[in-house]
């Protein structure tokens, strides 16, 4: 059986159906476009937030620290201020360096003011330690880490009994410090004494090794 159709004959999909595809197709897309606006745009944004974030805090908390270093120097340099006398009986007793001279004239004067007749003062000195002409150290004395280091010497002076024990009690009695570790007693003329104290005086040097 055949069946002839019109050549105008029109099928009319219902609008229902036009309507349902292309909202889909919509939806898709702006998803797609908002997942790729989130992962270019908005992840890379976040991430770099997060960083500055993080670089903030760590600022934050150096300044917070420094701070609290500022103030604690501040302290400290106020309790300098209010005790120079003990920082000058301190810097007396154990020096910041190993100077020679300032030992022996006070070894010297200490023996005069007895009465002693000194005959000679020695003191051992490396004069090589690396930080003798260490322009960096001398500038800033403070700057480097120190340890007690040793000065020894022998002291050599005619006297009486007496006297060599005044010298030993205004030794032991003076503002630097220092130990005698034996004394040395031989006769002389008119009466007197040769006497040799052996001894060591200490100081404050940087830490380079030597000792």
């Amino acid at each position: 059986m055949n069946v002839t159709l019109p050549k105008n004959i029109n099928f009319n999909f219902s609008p229902q159906s036009k309507s349902f595809r292309n909202p889909m197709i919509e939806v898709v897309l702006l998803v797609v476009a908002c997942g790729l606006f989130y992962w270019f745009i908005i992840m890379p944004k976040n991430a770099q937030i997060s960083q500055q974030n993080n670089t903030l805090s760590q600022f934050q908390a150096e300044e917070k620290k420094i701070s609290g270093t500022v103030a604690d120097l501040k302290k400290m340099v106020e309790q300098l201020s209010a005790n120079t006398k003990e920082i000058t009986n301190l810097d007396e007793a154990m020096p910041l360096d190993a100077k020679v001279l300032r030992l022996r004239m006070l070894l010297e004067n200490l023996s005069q003011s007895v009465g002693l007749s000194i005959s000679n003062v020695n003191v051992a000195y490396n004069s090589d330690v690396p930080w003798a002409g260490d322009k960096l150290v001398l500038a800033h004395p403070y700057s480097v880490p120190r340890s007690v280091q040793r000065l020894s010497g022998t002291v050599s002076v005619v006297g009486t009994y007496s006297q060599v024990v005044a010298l030993i009690e205004k030794i032991e009695k003076s503002g630097r410090v220092i130990n005698i570790n034996s004394v040395a007693i031989d006769t002389a003329e008119n009466g007197n004494l040769n006497i040799v104290l052996v001894l060591d005086a200490f100081y404050l040097g940087p830490n380079t090794g030597t000792k």
